[in-house]
């Protein structure tokens, strides 16, 4: 679909004529006069200059606005896109906020807890019409939060969609996109009020007083330590692993059981009792040659194998 005059006017939640929003959007622009990179630039600012928070969350005009987001400085994905989405519109380029309902979004406990549900609905990304197509941009996770999760930083090129891939970095299943809900010329705030009331009934507003960080902190901890004790088991067994071979080529051919290992040494301890074993042999050798004429071997069975 071609673009409309709506996809470059401010609206209510999109307020693109907004001072702070339009000292925001030249700010980080960049210098380049081409739509493309200023539509990455704008990404990359409102992704990792806005801190993703679900507890910052009012579903209200004022609470959703792009102006408020940055006044706060963190917000989760609907206003996040909201954001973006005004930053193209100071520039000239066409924008539309979209929505999807994903399964294994990030969550805390917390969060699991009150939704009682691991499906996301309304997930909001942003569309922007670049070089004649409509791409899709997702500036909900900041960089830090997807190093704590292990996940794989979402860029944008500006030429290709932008939506979070499926697995971790440790190959965890991580993201599945159940079905897309549309794009909009502003943000559907009914539609979203009605959805969250019916799935979401467990939710409370409480929340926003609640430290997200902390949670995140506590929520990845027992990932980190389980990463580190993965790490640590696998030295561990490669260390193993090399010592047992050394210690096997460092053994001496014997074929009686009381000798396997030994390692006769004038350095080593007990040098001195394999020392008189030695002579005792000696002795005996001397003593079976004189016996039977000459020394010809070993033929009692308990020495067996001696050489």
């Amino acid at each position: 679909m071609n673009p409309k005059d709506q996809h470059l006017q401010p609206t209510p939640i999109i307020d693109s004529d907004h001072e702070s929003v339009q000292a925001f959007t030249h700010q980080y622009a960049g210098s380049s006069g081409n739509p493309v990179d200023q539509a990455v630039s704008l990404y990359f600012a409102v992704r990792d200059g806005i801190r993703y928070n679900p507890y910052k969350f009012e579903l209200s005009v004022d609470g959703l606005k792009a102006s408020t987001t940055l006044a706060v400085g963190e917000a989760w994905c609907v206003p996040k896109a909201a954001l973006l989405a005004a930053c193209c519109r100071v520039m000239g380029i066409p924008s539309r906020v979209g929505y999807a309902d994903v399964r294994n979004h990030l969550s805390t406990k917390r969060m699991r807890e009150q939704m009682k549900t691991d499906i996301f609905h309304w997930h909001g990304y942003t569309s922007i019409h670049l070089d004649g197509k409509w791409v899709k941009a997702t500036p909900a996770f900041n960089i830090e939060l997807c190093e704590k999760f292990r996940l794989r930083t979402l860029d944008f090129d500006g030429q290709n969609d932008s939506i979070y891939h499926p697995f971790d970095l440790d190959g965890n299943k991580h993201m599945d996109y159940i079905q897309f809900r549309g794009e909009y010329g502003d943000v559907p705030l009914e539609e979203i009020r009605e959805t969250f009331k019916d799935v979401y009934s467990g939710v409370s507003s409480a929340t926003e007083d609640i430290n997200f960080q902390d949670d995140v902190n506590t929520e990845t901890a027992s990932v980190s330590y389980s990463n580190r004790e993965t790490r640590t088991m696998k030295k561990k067994d490669e260390r193993t692993t090399t010592e047992s071979s050394m210690s096997i080529a460092s053994k001496p051919f014997c074929q009686e059981e009381e000798c396997i290992g030994k390692v006769a040494s004038p350095d080593s301890e007990g040098s001195t009792a394999v020392g008189k074993d030695k002579e005792e042999d000696r002795l005996h050798r001397t003593r079976s040659s004189m016996k039977f004429g000459k020394d010809d071997g070993c033929r009692d069975e308990e020495c067996i194998g001696e050489s």
